[in-house]
């Protein structure tokens, strides 16, 4: 979702729960904190470069 207001847009954040393995989710933790980054970044990261990647496959089977 979008919310313009004058010149700039702001993006609204949704929580997302997850069920995976406790030891997934702290071995992760560990990594993100060893890079400074926030365990939601990446995930955000990661869910943009999937949807880019899957675009672009389904364009080229068009």
């Amino acid at each position: 979702m979008l919310l313009h207001r004058e010149d700039w847009v702001v993006m609204a954040k949704i929580e997302l729960r997850l069920k995976i393995e406790e030891s997934v989710r702290d071995e992760f933790k560990a990594a993100c904190a060893l890079n400074r980054k926030t365990m939601s970044e990446i995930i955000e990261e990661y869910m943009k470069s999937y949807v880019e990647k899957t675009n672009q496959q389904r364009q080229q089977k068009e």
